[in-house]
């Protein structure tokens, strides 16, 4: 404890017996690239600028140490927890936690302001209480994963491939990028009151430019029309396909249900009236 080992290098050496613990411990822009650092602690340090690339993770713990500039490229991640840590800026591309692992990868209370997570390959992984503003998570792999009241604005999902992602009451999720992102079996929930999202934004600050989608459900989230009354969910919806279809022209929309409600409130609604078309497939018949 209370050590400054700032600007030492420890490149590719050896940890024997037991994993060591790092506790009030400076280590700014210290080099440990290429370590087996398995069951290691790091708690109360600086690890401002430090290279762990290349380190097999597992089993550590980050709390309350700051790593903004730190390079976690292409490390393994198997159970790692990271519990009050500032990622600001950090590079932790193509860092994954290996699939045939039963482990699980947790961020508590971190701070990931412009961090580069290109290409992470992560299954079983928790973001709780983020902050992931301007993160890069472009054409990542993630699957299993919760973001749970994270700020997700202008974070970027480009080309990723997300399957059973939850997002879980955003503080924030203005900006969002999805484009030829894959979304399956994935979930975006607000509040379990009410998530209120002003001026009517909330798709349309988001971009699933060729993107792919299958089984995206939504709930609990409402739409705040300022004095004008609330407006549906589903309203702002098909908004969406029309501005996608009819302004920018960028695809078509196929809406495919057996819900009788539903083919009713959108056959009724008159501004779709001049925008789709409707196609009874008797499929029983």
């Amino acid at each position: 404890s209370k050590t400054d080992l700032t600007s030492s290098s420890f490149q590719d050496a050896g940890i024997e017996d037991t994993p060591p613990i790092f506790e009030d411990t400076t280590l700014t822009d210290a080099i440990l690239s290429g370590m087996d650092l398995t069951g290691t602690e790091f708690k109360d340090s600086k690890l401002d600028g430090i290279d762990l690339s290349d380190c097999n993770l597992s089993d550590t713990k980050f709390l309350s140490s700051p790593m903004t500039r730190a390079s976690l490229r292409n490390t393994v991640l198997n159970n790692a927890h990271f519990q009050n840590v500032d990622l600001t800026s950090s590079d932790i591309s193509f860092a994954l936690t290996q699939p045939e692992k039963d482990s699980k990868l947790i961020f508590q209370d971190c701070i990931f302001n412009m961090a580069n997570m290109q290409g992470v390959q992560f299954k079983n992984v928790k973001w709780l209480n983020c902050n992931l503003k301007k993160s890069n998570f472009s054409f990542a792999i993630i699957k299993k994963a919760i973001f749970q009241e994270c700020e997700l604005e202008d974070i970027s999902f480009n080309g990723a491939d997300c399957k059973k992602l939850k997002i879980k009451h955003p503080k924030n999720f203005d900006g969002a990028d999805w484009s030829n992102a894959t979304l399956k079996k994935c979930l975006i929930m607000g509040d379990k009151k009410e998530q209120d999202i002003k001026d009517n934004d909330f798709f349309k600050a988001l971009s699933f430019n060729g993107a792919t989608i299958e089984k995206l459900q939504l709930k609990n989230i409402y739409f705040n029309g300022e004095g004008k009354g609330d407006k549906s969910l589903l309203n702002e919806l098909f908004n969406l396909f029309v501005h996608l279809t009819k302004v920018r022209h960028l695809c078509h929309v196929i809406c495919l249900t057996s819900d009788t409600l539903f083919i009713e409130e959108i056959y009724r609604n008159s501004t779709l009236k001049n925008a789709s078309e409707y196609y009874l497939i008797d499929w029983l018949r």
